[in-house]
């Protein structure tokens, strides 16, 4: 199944393929196996997802997110950019680093206080580094919230995860990638606030599935995959 193949399978997920995208897609997923599977893990994906963020999408809208929704103009986004040079390798990784993301908003939380943008960028790998996708990690002592979406691997052996997460008013989504023995490099991340009742789709987003695209990511890992990752990363 190639990248084409693998865009309409999410967006058949999403139930955004419109009739002719679905009636491709049924074809493909009545013809391939590996179709199949793909959207499984799609699906498996978005109700782990969906499972993790019922308890807090029931909780009240934050006033300061009513008043930006209300308002005439709403705020526009507001870029986290985290400190340190990026040190990509030439190829892929240079066109995907300049990419800068306007990932629609995934999660809203309670308000907590504003980050130091290293602590959060600490925070934010050790999350990428040791936790599951669809599982939530929460810094006890300052309210942030993270949560892996989705692991991929380049056809250079990196090791890439999609996330979303929230940060004072603000949410954040973002993509980063690592090998072996080597840094977490943020390619991605974005914060900015959500409508309420948001939720997020199956897969990643046009924009980042172009980067993982091409990076020559494929597919998300299966659960064994990623934990066998996870299980190497904390060697």
């Amino acid at each position: 199944m190639n990248d084409a193949d693998f865009q309409l399978i999410m967006a058949y997920s999403d139930g955004e393929a419109g009739p002719e995208g679905t009636a491709r897609a049924e074809a493909l997923l009545a013809d391939s196996a590996e179709a199949r599977a793909a959207l499984a893990r799609l699906r498996a994906l978005d109700d782990r997802i969906k499972t993790s963020l019922d308890g807090v999408l029931n909780e009240p809208v934050p006033e300061r997110l009513t008043r930006a929704a209300t308002a005439k103009s709403p705020a526009r986004g507001r870029l986290l950019r985290f400190p340190g040079r990026l040190g990509v390798a030439p190829s892929h990784w240079a066109m995907a680093a300049s990419v800068v993301v306007a990932l629609s908003a995934v999660l809203f939380w309670a308000t907590s206080p504003e980050p130091d943008a290293e602590a959060m960028q600490r925070f934010v790998y050790q999350t990428l580094e040791q936790t599951p996708s669809g599982e939530r990690r929460t810094d006890a002592d300052r309210g942030w919230q993270v949560m892996p979406l989705a692991s991929y691997e380049t056809a250079e052996g990196r090791w890439c995860r999609e996330y979303a997460g929230r940060v004072g008013a603000d949410t954040l989504s973002g993509l980063a990638c690592r090998v072996d023995g080597e840094e977490w490099q943020t390619l991605v991340s974005e914060t900015h606030a959500v409508p309420e009742g948001y939720r997020p789709a199956a897969g990643p987003t046009d924009t980042v599935a172009a980067v993982l695209a091409g990076l020559q990511a494929g597919e998300p890992l299966t659960e064994a995959e990623e934990a066998a990752r996870l299980r190497r990363a904390g060697q």
